[in-house]
């Protein structure tokens, strides 16, 4: 068979490279434009130190909930509540039982603390939040205390809102420059 189709010279156009780009996608590339990082330099730092105490907290926590290495008391404390969640959330009636659901927590949350130091932290985030508020609700009705998924849950939350705000904001200087 012949092809009619002829054959073009012209080569695919070549990307620019001298001209920082802020995209919102999971490819972004970091902030180029100097100006920019130095003006939302104390927001950075408070995303960055959010992000790394809730990765901390992450980690500690998955880690205690499959592991008596490390932490003992906190793996016993983890056992000791696993127990009360089952009883509460009725978990048996899906044919988990408590160690399942407790190691279930633990891998999620040991993934999920590497996740939010990539470039998926806010989907991360949202996993963690759901996470957090599981852990809130069985505590409500187990009638104890809900301080501490609390104030995780509103780092959470600050951490993600704090960096969609500085991201949007980013970008529009950033679009205003190039017009």
């Amino acid at each position: 068979m012949v092809s009619n189709k002829k054959k073009s010279n012209v080569k695919a156009a070549e990307p620019v490279t001298s001209v920082p780009v802020v995209s919102s996608g999971p490819s972004r590339k970091p902030i180029v434009d100097e100006g920019l990082k130095q003006k939302y330099k104390r927001e950075i730092f408070v995303i960055n130190f959010l992000t790394i105490s809730l990765v901390m907290f992450f980690a500690v926590s998955g880690w205690s909930k499959l592991s008596p290495y490390g932490i003992p008391q906190m793996h016993n404390k983890m056992l000791i509540m696993f127990e009360k969640y089952s009883i509460i959330l009725q978990i048996d009636k899906i044919g988990m039982d408590s160690t399942t659901l407790r190691v279930l927590f633990g891998i999620h949350e040991i993934f999920f603390a590497v996740g939010l130091l990539t470039d998926y932290t806010i989907p991360v985030a949202c996993g963690l939040a759901l996470i957090l508020m599981t852990s809130i609700v069985a505590n409500a009705l187990l009638r104890d205390s809900i301080f501490i998924p609390g104030v995780v849950l509103s780092m959470n939350v600050c951490m993600s809102l704090l960096r969609l705000q500085v991201r949007r904001q980013i970008r529009q200087e950033f679009e205003s420059k190039q017009n």
